[in-house]
């Protein structure tokens, strides 16, 4: 991997990724389905997964983005 090719993401959106992955997965393998009772537990969770990974995405695709406007000095 080239080093242009290397991407900058925050501390807390790879947290808020990884805490979301966490709990859906946790429902996914609930043995007994106690959380799953209410159906939109799972489709919350996994609005939570999909919120936090299109965030980083958003958030580093700008990144990119200003650096590439920034003219150098």
């Amino acid at each position: 991997m080239q080093s242009s090719d290397r991407t900058s993401v925050s501390v807390q959106d790879l947290e808020s990724l990884k805490r979301a992955v966490e709990w859906a997965s946790f429902l996914n393998a609930d043995s007994t389905g106690s959380d799953l009772m209410d159906p939109c537990c799972m489709l919350e969770a996994l609005s939570d997964v999909y919120a936090a990974a299109y965030h980083m995405v958003h958030e580093t695709t700008q990144w990119g983005a200003n650096l590439a406007s920034d003219s150098a000095p």
